[in-house]
């Protein structure tokens, strides 16, 4: 019958799909699907990030309080205490009080676990000047590279390789030099070298900028994988956001070293016979200065800086298989690829 149309064998379905990222008809039930189990993955790892850079703050606020010594019911008014004349046992020493204490290259470490941080010391202070060689000849041989923001990772293992050189410094002119201001532990405690403050500070200054620039580097990069047009790195935009951000990231920790400069509860003291960072001196029982001047800084901008690159690395995720993809939207999403 030449009056009847063909019959389409191929007829598409006429259920209502959606036009998925590799050009495949997929129902909206799976669509929705897709969404919660994104909405869950999100969620998930945001409070993966927050929880683990939160966590040392959670220990913090929820810390036990010091056991409190239990005093005996006898009277000891009319006994006399002993001194203590024969030798102390290793490592102590006797003080002018005729009392055995820790000597100042004391550390609360055995002779191979002792030997074990050295070695682990050394090997992460050469990795991290070669990695900071290896990245300044990259960035001086293309130029490209040095314009903001992709100067940015310099600035972050320059900093991480100043702390390293710090830390060898001080392994390379002894303990007792390096941190010891009297033969007794207690004492050279409560007053610090001259380098081990000097050292104290520029690793505080160091730290706290080094998370700034990553937390800048971070929304940099959020900000070029999420924006629709390309902007010339050349352009006066950047010259002025560079030089804003420089002013944020090389001004603001001098705020935290003021406040622990000017503290009368807390000073740069030796940690572990290995670097000196801010610590509540041994006659008080406040932690908050030195706390809330590092360890929280940091931490909050660690939590920033994750979560903006959890989004970059998730925008990535989404724009995958591009190549399948034909048309305006395509070429949209390679872009933004180059851009990164």
């Amino acid at each position: 019958m030449s009056g009847v149309p063909p019959i389409n064998i191929h007829e598409e379905d006429t259920s209502d799909k959606s036009l998925s990222s590799s050009g495949n008809q997929k129902p909206i039930i799976h669509k929705e699907r897709n969404r919660f189990f994104e909405a869950l993955v999100i969620i998930t790892s945001l409070l993966l990030i927050w929880g683990v850079s939160l966590l040392p703050t959670i220990f913090y606020a929820n810390k036990l309080p010091a056991p409190l010594e239990q005093q005996g019911n006898f009277n000891t008014s009319n006994q006399t205490m002993p001194i203590f004349r024969y030798p102390c046992s290793h490592p102590l020493v006797l003080n002018e009080k005729n009392m055995c204490e820790p000597p100042c290259p004391w550390v609360m470490l055995t002779d191979a676990e002792d030997f074990a941080l050295r070695v682990v010391d050394n090997f992460s202070i050469a990795v991290s000047l070669l990695g900071f060689v290896i990245i300044l000849l990259t960035w001086i041989r293309i130029k490209q590279l040095r314009c903001f923001p992709h100067v940015i990772p310099l600035y972050i293992q320059g900093l991480s390789s100043a702390i390293s050189f710090l830390i060898a410094v001080a392994n390379g002119m002894g303990r007792k030099k390096a941190f010891c201001s009297s033969k007794f532990y207690k004492e050279a405690g409560e007053n610090p070298t001259t380098f081990c403050t000097i050292q104290g500070v520029l690793i505080h200054y160091f730290s706290v900028a080094l998370a700034l620039w990553f937390v800048v580097y971070s929304i940099n990069l959020l900000q070029m994988i999420y924006s629709d047009s390309l902007v010339s790195l050349q352009g006066n935009r950047y010259k002025v956001k560079h030089v804003v951000c420089s002013l944020i990231c090389w001004l603001l920790p001098c705020i935290p070293i003021g406040i622990v400069l000017g503290s009368k509860s807390t000073s740069y003291n030796g940690l572990s016979m290995r670097l000196c960072f801010p610590q509540p001196d041994a006659d008080t029982d406040d932690t908050d200065t030195a706390f809330f001047t590092t360890t929280f800084i940091t931490e909050v901008l660690l939590g920033v800086g994750c979560t903006c690159l959890f989004f970059v690395v998730y925008k990535l995720f989404m724009l995958r298989d591009t190549s399948m993809v034909i048309g305006e939207q395509a070429e949209s999403r390679k872009k933004k690829m180059n851009k990164v």
